[in-house]
């Protein structure tokens, strides 16, 4: 069954960049745009699925949740490669626009429920390059109970022979505080893709290193993404 949704995704630093050099913003900027057309422009073809880019922010929002994590997965992956950190959230319901009178040069777009309110709230809600999905989208994508939680998924995992071991449902998992759901991005679309773990996490160290505290939380939590998606596989 198909599940409507809403991901709202913002760029992490880049304010600091921007003060740093406008064509170093401009540039990961650029790079970030992009990667996002070249993973989700399938999913636009038809006009039932929508991509807002602004700024450093981005909004995804159609009717089918899966295909969606599934896009998503990979760009992430290639943006946490580059070290260009995306932090966001997926929660259940589709984004809508209530109408109103404009004119061709002033737009309105006034959100209707709260969707949008519950999407920011929820990428906000953690640190580093993370994909936060909301517990009603993770329920309806897992086939069972036991794989709600760490510990059941460890349990039963074997029983489910027909999920492919890199199944997008495979990597829905309880962040470490245990209150929502992130996806641990950091796998290979199948088994004959290598993806390189050490790579990914020494560069993010280094760069962690010459930052500030606080920024630096933002690699060290993308770093815990990395290292829980490599258990994951190994599990």
């Amino acid at each position: 069954m198909a599940i409507p949704f809403t991901f709202y995704g913002d760029l992490l630093g880049i304010s600091n960049t921007y003060k740093l050099s406008p064509d170093a913003a401009y540039q990961k900027l650029d790079r970030f745009y992009n990667l996002c057309f070249q993973h989700l422009k399938s999913a636009c073809n038809g006009g039932l699925t929508q991509v807002n880019l602004f700024s450093d922010s981005m909004f995804f929002w159609g009717d089918n949740a899966r295909a969606a994590l599934e896009l998503l997965k990979q760009l992430y992956v290639d943006l946490t490669k580059e070290g260009i950190l995306l932090r966001g959230s997926i929660v259940s319901g589709k984004l809508g626009f209530d109408p109103r009178f404009t004119v061709s040069n002033f737009q309105k777009n006034l959100p209707q429920g709260d969707i949008l309110p519950r999407a920011v709230g929820l990428a906000s809600s953690c640190k580093g390059a993370r994909l936060i999905i909301d517990p009603e989208i993770a329920r309806s994508l897992l086939p069972c109970v036991e794989w709600q939680t760490v510990e059941g998924y460890l349990r039963s995992q074997h029983r489910h022979t027909n999920i492919p071991a890199f199944d997008t449902k495979r990597f829905i998992c309880p962040v470490p505080k245990g209150d929502v759901y992130e996806l641990l991005y950091f796998y290979p679309l199948q088994a004959s893709i290598p993806i390189d773990h050490d790579v990914t996490i020494h560069f993010l160290q280094k760069v962690s290193e010459m930052v500030s505290k606080e920024v630096a939380e933002h690699y060290a939590e993308t770093i815990g993404v990395l290292k829980r998606s490599r258990l994951r596989i190994q599990c």
